[in-house]
């Protein structure tokens, strides 16, 4: 008998049972599902039932990557299916294998062993049976659900979410930790919580003991209050509150970290938190101890003993250090803040906010000087620029920088005691941002005022070596003014000698009003008496300086040259007190007479003596002629007539020598200060 459906049809059939594509499988209605051939059609149901019977039988775990080639399905039909069944599965590590009913029996039978004799922890636990941490908490509240009703366990996780511990175990371990604390605690000693000993042949890992130490400082009841120390090679060693507080106040201990109250932090942070604060209040109730910003307590009596030996080498030496080999550095940092910065809480208006070091001083690094050290080495660097901006205006060299840092260095070289490094760390303080511009300000003041006065000595020394000199030679030529023809001749000779002498000499590049000019640093100077060496012609070309030197405002002028005037009557009579040519004498003798009754001063040659005699006798007449005059002017007209034939010798320069002081002194005596007689 022939089929009434061929293949064909067959396949189109179980297509109409397939899904579409945005159809979801339900797999609790039993929806038949085709094979991935098309040859075969299955129950959801069915499929799931299969799965269970799997898990329970199977010896090995079950790999979820194999389950839809062993259905004939496929991959996301075979995830929807099942994804009931596999949420109450036990899975590997990487929730790759299913880990079948009679190897999770197994692992329960274990974990339930360990945790009941010692405890477990979650992590190792899982790692080493390849399970899926993240179903360990749910492994253990089964096995409490499993075991509620005929062996009770209570298994609980501690408080880090990693220790495993049965509850009977638990209050064994902590009645055990408890008796040594209390033991601690009375005797004030440090325990160690747990050795091989301990609690017969148990042996309670240190994590666990440090969680249950923790658990016994932070309820609510306990009157047990200390310091945790992990260490995790030996054991962890409980110290009581009343044990550190002890040595505190012996300064047996020199300080205590409270932000450490477990070496190595485990557990929940506000049980941290609970242990530091109840250390607090014991130490600061007990008034023995500094405790800083950071939550670090330290010995006061401790603190006072290092206080008082910092006091004697500030006084002694003005600098001490903060140094302990004992001590972390970071420590040792907190210790020299603490010396020069503590504040005690009941400080009003910073008055006695030092309880601890007497002396006045200041830190940088751990180094302490003294306010009187160190306003001693800022005033020595202060004094430095000034000595700086001295010898720079000295020099004439054109610098206008001082280098503190270079100058301190140079200072600091003279503090034997410190080393280097030492040196360099106060430098490096001292020489903050406002002592660094002090200094500089000082300097740069210094060196102001230096070319100040370096202006002010050339101004004088121009005057009197240059101006005063060719002004007064010029005010002479001015006052012959019945004789025009005698000044154009003098007028010559002294732009001949201001051209060739006056200038040449006062300016050549090793006289002393040029090593002025270079002092004044000053560019706009050295081009005005270049000018002066090349372009000079006229008396006004002498006064015209740059705004600076104020020549033409020169204070009380007419003292000032009549003053230049005098030094120039006194190099004349120098002259003629060792000359010893009679017409070289008798031309300095006129110069000094007529000097003496005109307010200028004559530059002339010995062919101008005639003039010069003439001039006199005029000036002479005009003054009075009475004898001495008249004798005057005769022995003047002799001396001219014996140079004048050459017949003239030594004794007639004796003679000129004698006419003068005679007139000196004819002068010296006159009432009459007019200013061409007298100063």
């Amino acid at each position: 008998m022939s089929s009434v459906f061929d293949l064909g049809d067959m396949r189109e059939l179980i297509k109409q049972f397939s899904p579409g594509s945005n159809q979801a499988i339900n797999p609790y209605d039993g929806t038949l599902v085709p094979t991935t051939a098309e040859t075969h059609l299955l129950s959801s149901s069915w499929i799931k039932k299969e799965f269970r019977t799997l898990c329970e039988s199977s010896r090995e775990r079950i790999s979820l990557d194999a389950l839809p080639s062993r259905f004939d399905i496929t991959p996301s039909q075979c995830s929807e299916i099942l994804k009931s069944e596999i949420v109450d599965c036990l899975l590997s590590s990487g929730r790759r294998f299913v880990i079948p009913k009679q190897e999770e029996d197994i692992i329960q039978d274990e974990l339930k062993t360990i945790s009941h004799r010692i405890g477990v922890s979650i992590k190792h636990f899982a790692r080493g049976n390849d399970i899926d941490l993240g179903q360990m908490r749910d492994l253990v509240q089964k096995l409490n659900r499993i075991h509620a009703a005929d062996n009770p366990i209570h298994l609980e996780i501690l408080a880090d979410g990693d220790a495993l511990i049965s509850k009977e175990s638990h209050e064994r371990y902590l009645t055990g930790i408890h008796k040594i604390m209390q033991t601690a605690q009375d005797q004030a000693i440090v325990q160690k919580l747990v050795q091989t000993s301990d609690f017969q042949d148990l042996k309670l890992p240190n994590t666990h003991a440090l969680l249950l130490a923790m658990e016994l400082l932070n309820y609510d009841h306990t009157v047990i209050s200390g310091w945790l120390q992990d260490y995790s090679q030996d054991a962890v060693v409980f110290t009581p509150n009343s044990s550190i507080a002890e040595d505190l106040r012996t300064g047996d201990l020199q300080y205590v970290n409270m932000l450490e109250p477990v070496r190595r932090p485990c557990g929940e942070q506000q049980l941290i938190a609970k242990t530091r604060a109840l250390l607090r209040e014991q130490i600061s109730k007990e008034g023995i101890v500094y405790i800083t910003k950071d939550d670090i307590a330290f010995s006061s009596l401790w603190l006072h003993g290092l206080a008082s030996q910092l006091d004697g080498d500030l006084s002694e030496a003005g600098i001490a250090r903060v140094l302990f080999a004992d001590l972390p550095s970071h420590i040792q940092s907190e210790v020299a803040n603490l010396l020069t910065t503590y504040s005690p809480p009941d400080a009003i208006d910073g008055k006695n906010a030092n309880l601890l070091l007497q002396t006045p001083c200041s830190r940088f690094g751990n180094l302490l000087i003294s306010d009187k050290r160190r306003q001693s080495l800022e005033m020595a660097l202060e004094q430095s620029a000034r000595d700086g901006a001295a010898k720079q205006v000295e020099s004439a060299i054109a610098v206008s920088t001082f280098d503190s840092a270079d100058a301190l260095n140079g200072i600091l070289k003279n503090e034997k005691r410190l080393s280097s490094g030492e040196r360099n760390e106060l430098r490096h303080g001292l020489l903050n941002r406002e002592m660094t511009q002090r200094v500089k300000s000082i300097f740069e003041e210094e060196l102001a005022r230096g070319y100040d006065t370096m202006r002010e000595r050339f101004r004088l020394q121009y005057c009197d070596r240059i101006l005063f000199k060719a002004d007064l030679a010029y005010e002479f030529n001015k006052s012959l003014k019945t004789n025009t023809d005698f000044a154009k001749i003098l007028e010559e000779t002294l732009e001949a000698w201001v051209q060739e002498t006056l200038i040449p000499q006062n300016l050549k590049p090793q006289a002393p009003l040029s090593k002025l000019a270079q002092q004044c640093n000053d560019k706009s100077l050295n081009r005005k008496l270049d000018a002066l060496k090349t372009q000079w012609r006229h008396i006004e070309d002498l006064r015209t300086f740059p705004p600076q030197y104020r020549i033409a405002e020169l204070v009380d002028e007419v003292n000032a040259r009549r003053g230049v005037k005098e030094d120039l009557i006194r190099k004349q009579q120098a002259y003629l007190a060792k000359e010893t040519k009679p017409l070289d004498g008798l031309l300095e003798l006129l110069v000094i007479l007529i000097a003496r009754r005109t307010p200028g001063f004559a530059h002339a040659r010995g062919k101008h003596i005639p003039k010069l005699v003439g001039l006199l006798e005029v000036m002479c007449h005009e003054g009075g002629n009475d004898t001495e005059t008249q004798g005057l002017l005769s022995t003047l007209d002799q001396l001219k007539q014996r140079v004048k034939t050459g017949s003239a010798t030594e004794r007639d320069v004796e003679q000129m020598r004698d006419v003068e002081r005679r007139d000196a002194m004819r002068y010296a005596q006159s009432s009459s200060p007019d200013g061409a007689h007298s100063r």
